[in-house]
């Protein structure tokens, strides 16, 4: 299996096999487990693996719903990645295709949280049954110290910038974005989700490494899932284009978390 830096985290046909790698390893690693999980001695390394990717280093109390939450996880990613061509409407219009990346990236990002858990929440590093809320835009060192300790290293991947109308006013011109505070509360972004999204705005978001993109991911997730970001929107505010690259690199989170339970 290629090893997380040798994977290009752009390209969700791509993550998508590799997550089919890295979930068909750690299936044969829990086949050779007895019983659903029971008192077999091997079920320990399996709690020893999710304890080494949890910050306080405890092992899950509840394996068989920890087993379960990982597959519904993986499970809701793969198909987000091996939708290729993302349609939702009877017509596949600009506007059908813009609305279901929209859906994939929801997909995706849902399927990220219950893989990272515990609580099934990919920002943050909380308790069995629930979640540790973290600060306002505090979410991308949590997903850092995760992948960190899933053995993925620190890497930029550029962001394609905005080129709708989210662009105006931003960028050389060094101008405020033109009712970016309207914009912002049309779209009910809030404190981390609006930082990211001022960023990208302003073409900041070249520069961001993975945990930033993950969160500039939920960003556009939590715009849509609030009902605010409609697709027609998300056309015309040039959001469209940076979806898919996103989506792969949640595709890529998430592998890299299955592998390294896996290896």
């Amino acid at each position: 299996m290629a090893t997380a830096e040798q994977v290009a985290p752009r390209d969700p046909s791509t993550m998508a096999t590799r997550l089919d790698e890295a979930w068909g390893a750690f299936c044969k690693l829990i086949d050779g487990c007895k019983g659903w999980p029971g008192d077999d001695p091997r079920w320990k390394d399996v709690r020893d693996r999710f304890a080494r990717l949890r910050a306080d280093g405890a092992a899950p109390g509840d394996l068989h719903a920890r087993l379960t939450e990982l597959s519904r996880g993986v499970h809701l990613l793969a198909n987000a990645l091996q939708w290729s061509e993302p349609v939702v409407g009877l017509r596949g219009t600009e506007t059908d295709r813009a609305c279901g990346e929209q859906w994939r990236l929801g997909m995706a990002f849902g399927g990220g949280e219950a893989i990272a858990g515990p609580g099934g929440r990919v920002a943050v590093d909380g308790q069995d049954g629930g979640s540790k809320k973290e600060e306002p835009g505090k979410e991308p060192e949590a997903n850092r110290a995760l992948l960190a300790r899933a053995g993925v290293a620190e890497r930029k991947i550029p962001v394609p910038p905005p080129t709708g109308k989210a662009a105006e006013g931003s960028g050389e011109s060094d101008q405020p974005i033109v009712g970016f505070d309207s914009l912002t509360g049309f779209l009910s972004l809030e404190g981390g989700d609006q930082t990211h999204f001022r960023r990208w705005c302003e073409g900041q978001a070249e520069t961001y490494e993975i945990p930033e993109q993950i969160a500039l991911a939920k960003c556009f997730r939590n715009a849509t899932a609030h009902g605010a970001l409609s697709a027609t929107k998300a056309l015309e505010l040039g959001i469209v284009e940076v979806i898919p690259p996103l989506t792969g690199v949640l595709g890529y989170a998430g592998a890299s978390v299955v592998a390294a339970l896996s290896s």
